[in-house]
């Protein structure tokens, strides 16, 4: 997630980036932000939560934002053309501008702060890095390289924040994200069996399931004409793209489709984050999908490997779908719209019956 800066008015109404320490619930401006972009409609900020498990318990609130300049819009108005949601988009401007007023603020109630500005040929970016605890032992430190700062700098620290912000003539975009991070004692490793219970029952409980093999087979040109549609990794030996992964697809049917949806996010919550968070699991969970796996520990793309997790996605169609990779010989690969996709081979995808084909970007939905 994509002229000069436009210095927005600082929206104190949203008592967000606007609070002092004596006015603010917690006395932290970013813990605000957060609290705030979590009520907001997902339509207008996508969020997405992600833990990683581990002998540090990891949680990452994540927000990105777009909006439409003021300038961008008036231009498009007056030669007709602009067809957004004038309401939404005036709201998606001030949340931005509620960020980056917050993490203003923030800078003077860290422990540490990174921040950075480039403005060259009417292409805008800033960072903030802030660093609110250290973790106990560790010492806070920026972990990145400048030749990639705007992409990714975080702050190694038992709570810590980053803001990415870029614009242009046409628009601003803003991502947000904030850290916390909890010591839980020896790792352990990743224990599938609580997903493949999961599955049983969806199997077996629910009524009209139906069951789908899946294998997707790619190569180099694969990826080269349409990489939008591929998502996986070459085999960091050799650099081949050459691969197939193999698995199983469950279509549940609308009737029960957010029930078994609502189930996996309460199991796979319960299970990881609350009962074992010292496991090695990867989860994210949005507002329609869940994936959680072992980041595919091991793999190396030489030997057959073997997949731990599952990924879920409720689907604009009503259907939820769970797909279940099983192996991967070569290099890992499966399609963007696993859901929608049976099989791939030679360049030509098998959708599922009824499936929507996804355009050039690799949207379907």
């Amino acid at each position: 997630m994509k002229h000069n800066i436009f210095f927005f008015s600082l929206l104190c109404s949203l008592m967000v980036a606007c609070t002092t320490d004596k006015k603010s619930p917690t006395g932290n401006p970013i813990e605000n932000l957060v609290a705030y972009l979590a009520e907001q409609n997902v339509s207008q900020t996508h969020a997405e939560l992600v833990y990683e498990g581990g002998e540090v318990l990891k949680t990452s609130k994540r927000f990105w934002m777009l909006a439409s300049t003021p300038h961008s819009v008036e231009k498009l108005q007056k030669e007709g053309k602009y067809h957004g949601d004038l309401k939404a988009n005036t709201q998606n401007l001030q949340m931005i501008d509620s960020c980056l007023s917050a993490f203003r603020w923030g800078c003077s109630a860290a422990s540490h702060c990174y921040h950075k500005e480039n403005h060259v040929k009417g292409n805008d970016s800033i960072i903030y890095a802030l660093a609110f605890e250290p973790l106990d032992g560790e010492e806070i430190a920026l972990q990145d390289d400048d030749s990639h700062i705007v992409m990714g700098a975080n702050y190694k620290a038992a709570k810590a924040a980053t803001l990415r912000y870029t614009g242009d003539e046409r628009y601003s975009m803003v991502g947000v994200e904030y850290v916390n991070r909890e010591a839980k004692g020896k790792k352990e490793p990743f224990d599938e069996r609580p997903l493949k219970d999961f599955v049983k029952w969806v199997k077996e409980k629910i009524a009209g399931v139906k069951v789908y093999e899946t294998s997707y087979e790619y190569s180099f040109e694969d990826y080269a004409s349409n990489p939008a549609l591929v998502i996986g990794l070459p085999v960091e030996e050799t650099g081949s793209f050459e691969g197939k992964t193999t698995g199983h697809l469950y279509v549940v049917p609308e009737a029960r489709a957010q029930q078994v949806f609502d189930a996996l996010k309460t199991k796979v919550e319960t299970y990881y984050v609350s009962e074992h968070p010292n496991q090695k699991f990867y989860l994210t969970i949005e507002e329609k999908e869940i994936n959680v796996d072992e980041r595919l520990d091991g793999y190396s793309g030489t030997q057959p490997y073997c997949h731990k997790g599952l990924q879920g996605k409720l689907s604009v169609d009503g259907h939820f779908y769970i797909l279940v990779l099983d192996q991967t010989i070569g290099a890992f690969g499966y399609p963007f719209d696993w859901h929608h996709t049976l099989r791939v081979k030679d360049h030509q995808a098998t959708l599922l019956p009824n499936a929507h084909k996804p355009n050039k970007e690799g949207w379907i939905d």
